[in-house]
Order: C-alpha cells, then structure tokens, then sequence
C-alpha cells in the first residue's frame, strides 16, 4: 500500500474542496443564469422602454437573478393580459387607473419616466393655433383612453381652456397609427411621442402646434404595474427590476453610442441625426422611481383620466406600499 506524505494529503485535499468550491459556484451561476422568469409587457413602442431594452440586452436582468420575457402589446391587449394572469407586469402609464376603476387590484411600484415626451400635432389644413375656436368639433387621436397621449391630450386642452367634450376623441390602439392618421387627413389633431414625433415635425403633411417635449408634462410612462397579490408575493423579483432599471439608465447615461445602437435596433431607425435627437431628447427623462415623482405622475393622471370611477381613486390606492420597493433599491 503506498504512503502519502501529509504535505501531499493536504494538497489532495485542497484541490478536492477547490473542485466543490468551482462546481458549486458554476451550479450558482447557472441558477442565476437562468433566473426566475417574469413576464413584462410593455404597451407601446416607443423611447420611453429603451431602459427595459438595455436591462434586457446588456444581461442586466439576468445579472440580478431575473429572466425577464419582454413582449410587446397595445394598451387594450397588454391590459386584457395583465387581467387574465398572461403577464406579470405591465409598463405603460395611465392603464393601471383603468385597472383599478373597473375593480382590479393592481397597483404601481414604480416609474422610469415622470415627463410626458409628447407633442400636439394637426394635419395639414387643419387647426394651426392651440384655441376653442380651432379645436371644438375636432377629431383628436390617442391611442387608448387613460394611456399617455390621452392624459397629455386633455392636460394640455386644460391649460388651454378648452372643454375636451367639445371634441371627439378616436382611439387607435398605436402610436403609428396617429402618424399615417395624421398625414393622411384622417385625423384633425393627435400627440406623438419620440420618434415619431420628430418624423412629423418634418413632414408637409403634418402642422406642429407643440414640439415632442416642449410641453414638459408631468407624468409617467413606463411604470410598472401588477397586481398587488403578486408584487406581495414577488417582492424580491420586483426589487430586482427595478434594481436592473436604475442600473440600465446609469449605464445609458454613460454610454451614448452604445445605447443608441440599442434604440437603433428595436425602433428599426438607421438615421444617425434622428438616433442623437432621441438621445438628447431622453437623457433629461430617463430616470429612476422616487415617491415625489411617482405621485406627482400618478396626479395628473387621475386628474386627467377620463374614466368618471377613477374620481374614487387616491395615490395611495395606487402606490404599493408607500414606494418601498423603490425606496429600497439603491
């Protein structure tokens, strides 16, 4: 039987607990690797998801033990998903007011943006000022009512004196579908966000009564919603988002070339003018949720909403748990 010297036992050992060691460190990082699975849809496709797409593309999800399934819906169908239990989370703005007046117990926790990008556009021949006497027996088109451009539609005909029952109001389902509304005549007026926005302001077709951002209109878009019985249950997952949001906008602030590669690549642009635009543009809204913003957001929203059961409803109703989720995400 051969002898070991005890310096050669010890060796032996040693690399048998360094072989544990890597193997269980590869099993961790498999398991985060693969992460638990949450389904987010968000509502439109527009700038304002570009830190879902960076969290998604840059493996900042996964980073933070999440396996996030990013879809795309519209208003009415990401809603309708979120009410069947199709998806975890919606990112969208004003639809979990809807939610909530219809009886669903959904609640916000937390929003990437709290500046509504929008502008006010009219189709050629149209009205050319912002007043009563151009804008009443109107169409104007948003994509769905309580969405964003809905919101920023009635905000703005507030400050401007106008009773929006005095227009009528078309619902499209799609940001896209404003645009080709508006070029084609379809549409009297509507509200575009980046980067459509920026496509109308060029276009003969299309009059520019308010430039994408000039209004500077409190809000949200790309909140998250969920039902309050999973963010409960999912604390740790929702923490986790919102770890990876704030991480994704750091890194978008840091790396502008890279980011609009990103942008570049899920909006379909090749434009390098039209990519900076966008950039410089979202720079100064991208942001991270805090509970000042959110509910200054949220207020305007339910102010604006045009669903009468959402007069019922209080920023407490809406905010889970006082932001706390956020509040804990450094």
């Amino acid at each position: 039987m051969q002898k070991h010297s005890v310096p050669e036992i010890m060796i032996a050992m040693t690399s048998a607990l360094v072989l544990e060691a890597v193997l269980l460190v590869g099993q961790a990082f498999a398991q985060e690797g693969k992460g638990v699975k949450v389904r987010i849809a968000q509502a439109a496709i527009a700038s304002a998801f570009a830190p879902y797409w960076v969290a998604s593309q840059r493996g900042m999800f996964k980073s933070n033990g999440i396996d996030v399934d990013l879809t795309l819906l519209g208003p009415a169908a990401s809603s309708q998903a979120l009410a069947s239990d199709d998806i975890d989370i919606l990112s969208a703005s004003g639809e979990g007011i809807n939610l909530r007046a219809e009886g669903m117990d959904v609640k916000y926790f937390g929003t990437v943006n709290h500046v509504l990008d929008f502008g006010l556009y009219a189709r050629k021949g149209g009205p050319s000022s912002i007043s009563a006497r151009e804008f009443e027996g109107k169409s104007i088109a948003v994509t769905s009512p309580g969405s964003a451009t809905d919101i920023f539609a009635r905000y703005v005909l507030a400050q401007y004196s106008i009773d929006h029952s005095k227009l009528k109001f078309l619902f499209t389902q799609g940001l896209p579908a404003i645009h080709s509304g508006l070029s084609s005549g379809q549409f009297d007026l509507g509200g575009l966000s980046v980067p459509l926005s920026l496509y109308a302001e060029s276009e003969q077709s299309i009059q520019t009564l308010i430039a994408s951002g000039q209004a500077r209109v409190p809000g949200t878009t790309a909140s998250l919603i969920a039902k309050t019985s999973w963010i409960r249950n999912h604390e740790t997952e929702a923490k986790a988002i919102l770890r990876s949001l704030s991480t994704s906008v750091r890194w978008m602030r840091e790396r502008p070339e890279e980011t609009q590669e990103i942008i570049a690549g899920n909006l379909k642009i090749k434009d390098k003018n039209i990519l900076q635009k966008i950039y410089s543009i979202y720079t100064k809204i991208w942001g991270t949720p805090n509970l000042e913003a959110d509910q200054a957001g949220l207020k305007i929203a339910l102010m604006y909403s045009p669903n009468p059961k959402a007069k019922a409803i209080s920023i407490d109703d809406l905010i889970y748990e006082n932001n706390k989720l956020a509040r804990a995400t450094p």
